[in-house]
Parts: structure tokens; sequence; C-alpha cells
């Protein structure tokens, strides 16, 4: 908030966890599998057990096909729909590797017990570490403002009517001025009127 569709709420088997799409997406594929088929795969949180090959081609491919997932009811499982999260941090990783150098396969071979072939294939040196400390912050805004759409009709205007803040002070005055005038044409003309009226002349007509 206050832009775009964000949330977050409580996730039954991510209950310590910070909330993520792609977490919460994982909490219901798990919640479906483990009510449907009393069963989750390796790689899903929670004590349920691993489904078997058999319960994988009997339970999991009829209820997570295309059609069974559309017409899954949510509410009967609690289960609600999945939304970006308002605040998230990613952490980019890259892995690199090497064999271990040949003079020092050589030098651990000097135990008996070891062989250089052994030695390159068997141990492993693991190094952990941040390769840059540079963040990037991404922020969700408005696309389109006020401001904006101010602007663009400024320079509509501008470009179809040649239109700017003195052509409408000048067309408000031209406005005021017509109104005055219109005024001013009512009130001459009862004036007018009486004027003619008294002018003329009285004519008494005598029959003889």
């Amino acid at each position: 908030p206050p832009h775009g569709t964000c949330g977050s709420f409580e996730m039954k088997y991510y209950p310590n966890d910070t909330y993520t799409y792609d977490r919460c997406k994982t909490n219901e594929k798990t919640e479906i599998m483990v009510q449907n088929c009393n069963c989750k795969s390796p790689y899903m949180p929670g004590d349920a057990p691993v489904c078997t090959v058999k319960q994988y081609f009997n339970c999991i491919h009829n209820h997570f096909n295309c059609h069974a997932v559309k017409s899954i009811d949510r509410k009967s499982l609690n289960l609600q729909s999945c939304v970006s999260a308002c605040d998230s941090t990613l952490f980019s990783n890259q892995f690199s590797f090497s064999n271990l150098a040949f003079t020092l396969a050589e030098y651990l071979s000097s135990d008996p017990r070891l062989e250089s072939y052994s030695a390159i294939q068997n141990i492993l040196s693991i190094e952990i570490y941040f390769r840059d400390i540079s963040t990037t912050t991404i922020k969700q805004s408005k696309k389109y403002t006020f401001a904006n759409f101010g602007s663009e009709m400024g320079g509509y205007m501008g470009l179809f009517l040649g239109c700017s803040v003195l052509s409408i002070v000048e067309i408000f005055d031209h406005f005021m001025l017509c109104c005055c005038f219109e005024k001013k044409k009512k009130r001459k003309t009862p004036d007018t009127e009486r004027t003619n009226g008294g002018d003329q002349p009285h004519v008494d007509a005598t029959t003889f």
C-alpha cells in the first residue's frame, strides 16, 4: 500500500518465517497435498510423510492437473489467495568451483592412506562470503499522477489549440466583457422605449 496489491498473513507450514509469495504458494500446495493425499513432496515443509511413487501417480496426478487446481475450494481448506509481499529482501547468489590444486593434492597424499586422485575427489574447501556490499532498493509508486495529467493536458492544449495561461485569461476577459455589454444593453432598452413614447406628438382629431 498505497499503490498496487500486497499483503501478508500467517502460513501454517511457515509459522516463524517471513511472508513471501513463493512461500505462500508452497504452503498452499503443501496444504492441498496433505489434505487430499496424506503425504507431501520431499521439498515441502511439515511433518507429513513423503509420497510414494504409487501415491504420486494415483493421487497427486488427479489433484494437481490444471482443471483440478482451478476447482479446489480454498475456503474449505482455509487458504487465502497469495499476493505479493509489501516488503521483501532478496539475496542474489552465485556459485563457482574449481578442483583442488594438484600440488596441494600431492602434499596431502603424503599420508599413506590418501592418493592424489582421492584427495582431489574427496577433500573440499568451502568459502562463503559477500561478493559486494551494494544494495538495490525498489519502491512501488504511482504510475500516473495528477501532475502528469495536468502537464499532458497543458501540452495537448498548447499543441492543438495554441493555448496558454495568457490565452485562458484573455478568454475569461472576453467572457466578462460580453456579460457587461449584455447587461448595459438590457438597461438601455426600457429607457429608449420610454423616451420614444414621450416624444411622439399628440394629435386631436376634430370632425367638422
